[in-house]
């Protein structure tokens, strides 16, 4: 294997963690189609590895997610809930969320909401995030790699040999034996019928 496939060493703070999520990226979409027994290992690996941590949402970031929200959305008429106790339940509810789901989350609230979302929404949207960093794509595509190469092992695992030339030619009908004797693609050899090493058609 290529030095920069080697598996990389474990440790508590996870694989992704210990080189750049472009080069492990980069390394993954590098592997062939068939992954040797030292590459599946290294993809299942690297498909379980913990994620970096993505930074959380401050009492800052969070203020000005809504400021957002209030700027760009109008309230329902019916919404009553102002000021600070709202902020303090909606901060309660998405207090989850990193930072980046966060903002990625008001953006898509933004687009798709006529009116200042509930907690509810946000949550339904936030749901639906998925991380775009170099990391997150390197682990989901680790994943994809895992499970396409186990799901090629248990086939090949599960499928039935066929039969060996030699088997074939044992039960071969006579004419097809002489017509494979006369284009040269089958032999005769210490009176055994074999498959011609190097067949030649002729004019016949």
């Amino acid at each position: 294997m290529a030095e920069h496939q080697k598996i990389p060493s474990s440790t508590a703070m996870g694989l992704l963690e210990q080189s750049s999520g472009g080069s492990t990226l980069e390394m993954l979409n590098a592997l062939p189609p068939r992954l040797t027994d030292q590459q599946f290992e290294m993809v299942k690996a690297l498909a379980k590895a913990p994620l970096p941590c993505p930074p959380p949402v401050t009492d800052q970031n969070f203020g000005m997610a809504m400021k957002l929200l209030e700027a760009c959305l109008p309230r329902r008429k019916d919404d009553s809930d102002t000021g600070e106790l709202k902020f303090r339940a909606y901060r309660k509810c998405l207090s989850h969320l990193s930072k980046p789901q966060l903002f990625w989350t008001v953006e898509q609230a933004i687009k798709r909401q006529r009116f200042f979302p509930t907690v509810r929404e946000l949550l339904d949207i936030a749901a639906e995030w998925a991380s775009t960093d170099d990391d997150a794509k390197a682990q989901r595509l680790a994943r994809r790699l895992a499970a396409r190469e186990a799901n090629r092992r248990h086939i090949a695992s599960t499928r039935t040999p066929g039969p060996s030339l030699e088997e074939m030619l044992e039960t071969m009908a006579p004419e097809l034996i002489s017509l494979g004797l006369k284009l040269g693609h089958l032999i005769k050899r210490d009176g055994k019928v074999i498959v011609s090493p190097e067949p030649e058609a002729t004019d016949r």
